[in-house]
């Protein structure tokens, strides 16, 4: 309704649309439509439209509606001037915010490691931010990970997240890339309540250009079917996922209560930035092994979504079938490959070293990172949470 009558007030005024030739007198089509100068009206003896606030879109008085006006189906029209901020949809009532976050909602209900809010817990130790603080830096990049979870799925063509229906699948593409922009509008909302709010606006700043920098990256070698080099390959993870892990510590020392020096500040980042290129190769090479993780997402996801991982990569290299597997990859309908195929890819990997490859980087980073955190506690003081975490992670 709201939409009906501003387009016809558009229409009224457009030099596109402007007419000197009209049948109806200048008082009739002010009933529709008033001068551009004064306020606007309604519909001689009709409730102006609402907006989504339940505030009427005119500045003055509803004219009173008749019985003769409002009777039966019409009824409706009298309760919409009582309305509170919810718009009806199908009979039910949801408001504008409800139906931005649903989306959200459902990720987030979905059970994850929850590992970027822990994390805010192990830094807690050694950084004594205050409660407050803690919690809105902890939702604040627990909706950003999930907001890049929603988008991810719907850039990998991929239909499911943690076992279940993708965001997108169960809300459609429009309403999921709606809700991740208003997510993402949210994040720097909090940012606001936060005591060194510009610090923390900072960081988020810098760490979502470098989290789009990555996902740039990926996205380019995927659409263009490149493989791309092993040392792009780990500067678009340490851009794409390291960067959330790096969002937490930067926000984390912004609120501390307690001073650190620059030297052991460089040192701590580096630690996050190895954590988080451990993460990423370690999920990639469970996505292909994991009974666990083929339940979750299906056999081997990665392959059918044409994803570029360092196993992938090694294949390429040393494989003496390369041609097919890319033949097989990035040459038909990937949605449409069958588990045959990429068994078969999967044995090819596993006959060109590349499992055991990885196995042994992901082995080595994890003896880096535990001989790192050795180094932090000596200095910092004892950490057990952040140990913790970073055992959990072992495969």
């Amino acid at each position: 309704m709201t939409a009906a009558g501003g387009f016809n007030y558009w229409m009224s005024h457009s030099e596109r649309y402007f007419r000197t030739d009209f049948t109806t007198t200048a008082e009739d089509r002010a009933r529709l439509v008033r001068n551009p100068d004064s306020c606007l009206g309604c519909l001689q003896g009709y409730p102006a439209p609402l907006a989504l606030n339940g505030h009427s879109t005119s500045t003055v008085e509803l004219d009173a509606v008749s019985e003769s006006h409002v009777s039966g189906s019409d009824s409706s029209l009298t309760s919409m001037t009582t309305a509170s901020s919810h718009v009806s949809v199908d009979g039910l009532g949801f408001s504008g915010e409800q139906l931005c976050m649903d989306p959200y909602n459902y990720i987030s209900s979905l059970p994850g490691k929850g590992t970027v809010a822990k994390l805010a817990d192990t830094l807690q130790t050694w950084f004594k931010v205050p409660a407050g603080s803690t919690e809105i830096i902890k939702t604040c990049s627990t909706i950003l990970f999930h907001s890049s979870l929603m988008l991810d799925d719907i850039q990998d063509d991929s239909s499911k997240r943690r076992g279940m229906p993708a965001a997108h699948v169960m809300y459609g593409v429009g309403q999921t890339v709606n809700c991740v922009s208003y997510t993402g509008a949210k994040a720097f909302f909090l940012c606001e309540e936060l005591k060194n709010a510009n610090a923390c606006r900072k960081a988020l700043y810098d760490e979502l250009d470098n989290l789009f920098s990555g996902q740039a990256l990926e996205l380019h070698w995927k659409f263009h079917k490149t493989c791309p080099s092993m040392n792009d390959y780990i500067i678009m993870i340490d851009n794409k996922t390291a960067g959330f892990f790096r969002l937490v510590l930067r926000m984390m020392a912004a609120e501390a209560s307690v001073s650190m020096s620059l030297e052991k500040k460089n040192t701590l980042l580096h630690f996050i930035t190895l954590l988080g290129r451990y993460y990423q190769i370690r999920d990639d090479y469970q996505n292909l092994v994991s009974d666990e993780y083929a339940a979750k997402k299906g056999f081997c996801d990665d392959l059918s979504e044409g994803k570029f991982s360092l196993i992938l990569i090694h294949t390429l290299n040393n494989s003496p079938t390369a041609d097919r597997i890319r033949g097989l990859m990035f040459g038909g309908d990937r949605a449409g490959m069958s588990q045959e195929i990429r068994s078969y890819i999967l044995s090819e990997m596993e006959a060109a070293g590349s499992l055991e490859y990885t196995k042994r980087i992901i082995t080595e980073l994890y003896e880096t990172l535990w001989r790192m955190l050795d180094e932090l506690e000596a200095t910092l003081g004892p950490n057990t949470l952040l140990r913790a975490l970073v055992q959990f992670l072992k495969i």
